[in-house]
């Protein structure tokens, strides 16, 4: 995989931009996932996807391939995420169980229904996290990156991270525990 990526990359900086578009395609879903669960805003996010890369395809001679493109490529949009996110000043949204999608799923035999609600618990869940811990998570579960790989996206240390992620499990499990388990007794 990490060879198509140097084999596309090649073929940009000889000229040929359309070979960009294999590396958006491949990654945009991605770095999407992580901008918003650091910005939780969509529009937002989508917007710092694009500038992330653009940002990428602009400094792609920069690339020194001492890692993989999609961890060069999930720090600009960890930072920018970051950055958008300090001058928009937004804050955590509230813990708020959403009672039409709660009903839904204890009314409702419909597994699309219950696969919708078991996603919108778990956003609420990452909603109670500090935006890095929710980039972490993220990282870790969904891009199935390694600790040392988060490491070099978010600037922190590999210790720093392992222990981020445990306090972020922990957290998740005490919140779960506490917000849903009468929900899940009633679901079960």
């Amino acid at each position: 995989m990490a060879n198509e990526d140097l084999i596309h990359i090649r073929q940009v900086l000889d000229g040929d931009s359309r070979a960009y578009r294999f590396l958006v395609d491949k990654y945009k879903t991605m770095a999407f996932t992580l901008a918003f669960r650091i910005i939780q805003n969509e529009q937002d996010a989508e917007e710092v996807t694009q500038d992330a890369f653009v940002q990428a395809y602009r400094n792609l001679k920069k690339f020194r391939q001492e890692a993989g493109f999609s961890t060069w490529l999930y720090r600009i949009v960890y930072n920018a995420s970051v950055s958008r996110l300090r001058l928009t000043g937004k804050r955590r949204k509230e813990f708020i169980v959403d009672e039409e999608v709660k009903e839904a799923a204890e009314n409702s035999f419909i597994k699309e229904d219950y696969i919708r609600y078991r996603q919108r618990m778990v956003q609420q869940l990452l909603d109670h996290l500090l935006s890095t811990d929710r980039a972490i998570i993220t990282l870790y579960y969904l891009n199935e990156l390694s600790v040392k790989e988060i490491a070099g996206i978010t600037g922190l240390t590999g210790e720093n991270v392992k222990m981020r992620l445990y306090r972020s499990r922990k957290k998740l499990k005490e919140i779960l525990l506490k917000k849903f388990k009468p929900a899940l007794d009633d679901l079960f």
